[in-house]
Order: C-alpha cells, then sequence, then structure tokens
C-alpha cells in the first residue's frame, strides 16, 4: 500500500494519469480514492469485454464512479 501511494503521489505531481487496474473490491476502491488515484479498471465495475460489445457499451455514453459505500 506504501509503494503504490506513492506512486500514486508521484505521478500526480508530475501532472499525469494514473490508472489502477485490477481492482476487485469496494476496499481497494476505497484506497485508491483516499490516495487521489481517480481512475481504475477491474472486476469490480465490469468483466472484460469483446470489442464490439465495449464499442455497444460507449455508445450508451454510461461513466462508472466510485460509489459513496466506497469511499474511505
Amino acid at each position: 500500500m506504501i509503494v503504490i501511494k506513492n506512486i500514486v503521489h508521484i505521478v500526480n505531481e508530475l501532472d499525469m494519469e494514473v490508472i489502477a487496474e485490477g481492482v476487485e473490491t469496494p476496499d481497494q476502491a476505497g484506497f485508491l480514492r483516499k490516495i487521489h488515484c481517480c481512475m481504475a479498471q477491474g472486476y469490480l465495475f465490469d468483466k472484460p469485454l469483446p470489442h464490439d460489445d465495449f464499442e455497444k457499451r460507449l455508445s450508451r455514453q454510461r461513466t462508472y464512479f466510485f460509489s459513496e459505500s466506497m469511499h474511505a
């Protein structure tokens, strides 16, 4: 957790974007939000999709946000 926190801090200080991969639990998402990692992907949000299914999902313009229950 210390390493992840410091990597996110460094990337934010460099004014770059960081995306956490492999987020599977609300606790993991809450930790990432607490350390100001604002983008994440993983099974918590959705399963991997074939390209065509992903394109259909995008056309619905659905955006995923951390829910209030995930805040640390």
